[in-house]
């Protein structure tokens, strides 16, 4: 399926599977784990949410974009690039009010939310979203 935003935009075509969302580079929304060529490259972009310390997560996430970045070569591909993004849940304040003084309280947000995209060269999509969508299950 071609994909075109507007004349502004890179032409890419895509070949995916659905389940959360965020957006990509060319304007228009992602979700889950999505696979697709461009220019030749099997591109793969996935967003997931985790519970592990951010700690836990930064450290087996190096180990995972290394053991990607292996698993490439062995399969003869070329690495255009593998980008991981860790977003911490941050500090918020509720205020509320039934008519009386209003009511403040501190919430703190634990969730951790991964972004990956990978771009690689001569290897297979399917294989390539395969070996993304393995590495994600460390983080359900």
């Amino acid at each position: 399926m071609e994909n075109k935003m507007d004349m502004a935009m890179t032409e890419h075509s895509h070949e995916s599977i659905p389940s959360n969302g965020h957006t990509c580079n060319q304007g228009h929304i992602h979700t889950g784990v999505e696979a697709y060529m461009h220019e030749g490259a099997s591109v793969v972009s996935a967003e997931i949410e985790a519970n592990n310390s951010i700690k836990e997560v930064k450290q087996q996430l190096t180990t995972d974009i290394e053991e990607l970045s292996h698993w490439v070569g062995i399969h003869n591909g070329i690495v255009g690039h593998i980008k991981a993004f860790i977003k911490e849940g941050g500090n918020g304040y509720m205020l509320s009010s039934t008519g009386k003084d209003v009511q403040r309280k501190e919430i703190s947000e634990s969730v951790i939310q991964i972004s990956i995209a990978a771009i690689v060269f001569q290897v297979d999509l399917k294989q390539m979203k395969q070996q993304i969508e393995k590495m994600l299950e460390k983080y359900k």
